[in-house]
């Protein structure tokens, strides 16, 4: 019984805390900038940027509606990660 508890355990916190990544090219311009998009707190310190141009990073789902919310146009490059990673070629 034990571990029938501990296997759904694992089951039910590997499906809660799993998310969907998205790759987002995000427009930037004199109302929408750098400073307003950071302030969000959708991107971490891992992002691509073209100055005054965009930004290009990964974002979570969650963080996606907060993007979609904000005014910012963007682009959506790779909408789930999970499954492009998976599909590429194995060297």
């Amino acid at each position: 019984m034990r571990y029938i508890f501990i296997f759904f355990l694992i089951l039910f916190s590997t499906n809660l805390f799993s998310q969907n990544h998205l790759l987002v090219k995000i427009r930037l311009n004199e109302t929408n900038n750098l400073e307003k998009l950071l302030s969000l707190n959708i991107i971490d310190e891992h992002f691509d940027y073209e100055k005054n141009q965009f930004v290009t990073s990964f974002i979570s789902d969650r963080d996606f509606e907060k993007l979609k919310n904000s005014g910012f146009s963007y682009e959506i490059l790779i909408e789930d990660w999970n499954k492009y990673y998976n599909s590429l070629p194995v060297p």
